[in-house]
């Protein structure tokens, strides 16, 4: 149960920390943000922004919720 959870803060983070690099890259004044989004192209950007969105949500839902496989019975 522990690692499922380990897991999914990890994923959380991970996608965090790409949004926030991405969000960094696009509103701010510097330059070095804006040559790593024009060398890895504007569809990798796109997808690199959903893909960190859908991290994080995945890594709410394994950090935070039940599983399927460890919740209790019900009672009698």
């Amino acid at each position: 149960m522990w690692f499922l959870r380990l897991s999914g803060l990890i994923l959380a983070l991970g996608g965090l920390v790409w949004l926030l690099f991405l969000s960094y890259a696009l509103y701010t004044h510097s330059s070095t943000g804006v040559n790593i989004l024009v060398d890895l192209g504007m569809p990798a950007a796109l997808f690199g922004a959903l893909a960190g969105g859908v991290a994080v949500g995945a890594g709410v839902w394994l950090g935070g919720f039940s599983h399927p496989i460890h919740r209790r019975p019900p009672a009698p």
